[in-house]
């Protein structure tokens, strides 16, 4: 008999040794009733180290199973339908990428995915429910499953506060998410970050300025619509619960809707038109691991294409150490819009937003930065209304400082140079 604690093993041979060095009072309880359970097996007994188990993995964030023997296991990474949420989080994840078959399948079979036997094998019944969930993720259908398919189960694994198996930890501070996924916002009360947020989901916010006026009020009863919640366009705790449940972002995925605990109403929003960049070389190797680039057309409630183009750039940092970006969308980036026909920029002036994966901070001057360290995320979104026509986006410039700008006064900015033809979105259509 075994128990795998994340990443050691752990037997009656060095159970004592454990004890002795100082673990958390439900691991030392642990491991002496393991010692004991090995010289001297009993059913009561373990029944309690399954009971102390799962109080290990609440604290911990690990998942709990049993293992062929009938031991408990735990490992970092796998799925159990808990979700463990910290501090002021309002949604986390059940799932985090594990390739391990067994994790694969308990959590396929928790979305619905119905298997025959959580077995660890990969038979024609796993392949089937992996098959049918690629489909309905809208990746590539093999029914192989790979690290985007981990994502992707990753990514509608998310559950919120009130799902089933949603607990909260005492704990402040989550532990460091090692998926491919995030969840942009957790659920803020600052109205500007909603704006934000409300932004980068597509839905049109003139002013990102903390104000909440009729095209915010707007913006949240379409989101509201969207989300299958009562559409009264107030910000109350429910719909920051959807917002962040829809908020979810995953490396080498294209947008798409969670799993959601209300049936989804009418589609607001298009399905963008994606091109998957490659990692970047030349001068963009600097801080930027990955990127994606997606460009799309704003669509109608009613499932008509508007006027509006909307392009966005998901950018993954890929530096050592930190730097800052200005959480002012004019100061951070540029972004050109031109015809697909000419080449030449639109002269419309569209509308700018940024949203971060990483820590905000407010100075003493009132401007704010986004912390970024390797890793983080930055969404760089404008959109633009130049008419009928084809048209395509380019990012020309992304601006970030070295230096700490929480306490140097006047930061260094570097206006970060880019390749154009590297940077350049799909071709959108406007008809109007």
């Amino acid at each position: 008999m075994f128990v795998l604690l994340g990443s050691f093993v752990v037997t009656s041979a060095v159970a004592q040794e454990q004890i002795a060095e100082g673990q958390s009072q439900t691991m030392t309880e642990l491991l002496s009733l393991l010692a004991l359970q090995v010289e001297n097996p009993t059913p009561e007994r373990a029944s309690l180290i399954d009971s102390l188990a799962v109080s290990y993995n609440a604290e911990n964030n690990l998942k709990t199973s049993p293992d062929a023997t009938g031991s408990t296991t735990m490992i970092a990474g796998g799925s159990t339908g808990m979700v463990t949420l910290y501090g002021t989080d309002m949604c986390g994840f059940r799932y985090y990428g594990s390739l391990d078959v067994m994790d694969m399948q308990r959590e396929l079979n928790t979305q619905g995915y119905s298997l025959e036997k959580i077995d660890g094998k990969y038979g024609p019944n796993t392949t089937a429910a992996v098959t049918a969930f690629q489909t309905k993720a809208g990746i590539k259908v093999d029914g192989k499953f790979g690290p985007q398919s981990a994502a992707a189960l990753m990514r509608s694994s998310v559950a919120c506060e009130g799902d089933a198996g949603v607990t909260r930890s005492d704990a402040t501070v989550a532990p460091a998410n090692i998926g491919a996924c995030s969840i942009r916002y957790q659920g803020s009360t600052d109205v500007q970050t909603i704006q934000g947020e409300l932004v980068a989901q597509g839905y049109t916010v003139t002013k990102v300025d903390g104000k909440i006026g009729t095209e915010t009020t707007a913006a949240v009863s379409a989101f509201q619509t969207k989300a299958g919640i009562t559409a009264d366009g107030k910000i109350g705790q429910a719909t920051r619960m959807e917002l962040a449940r829809h908020s979810v972002v995953c490396e080498g995925l294209t947008a798409a809707e969670p799993t959601s605990s209300t049936p989804a109403a009418e589609e607001t929003n298009p399905t963008p038109a994606v091109e998957n960049t490659p990692t970047s070389t030349t001068e963009d190797s600097g801080i930027v691991g990955s990127k994606q680039i997606f460009a799309s057309v704003r669509t109608t409630s009613a499932g008509i294409p508007d006027d509006t183009g909307v392009f966005t750039y998901q950018v993954t940092f890929g530096h050592t150490g930190s730097i800052y970006v200005p959480a002012s969308p004019d100061a951070a980036f540029d972004m050109n819009v031109l015809g697909a026909t000419t080449g030449t920029n639109v002269n419309t002036q569209g509308v700018k937003s940024i949203v971060s994966s990483g820590a905000k901070v407010l100075r003493s001057d009132g401007s704010s930065y986004y912390l970024l360290k390797n890793g983080d995320n930055l969404s760089l979104r404008m959109s633009i209304q130049p008419g009928a026509g084809d048209y395509y986006a380019e990012l020309a410039r992304l601006s970030y400082t070295t230096d700490n700008a929480v306490t140097i006064q006047s930061p260094a900015m570097i206006s970060y140079g880019l390749n154009p033809g590297e940077w350049k979105s799909t071709i959108v259509t406007l008809l109007n």
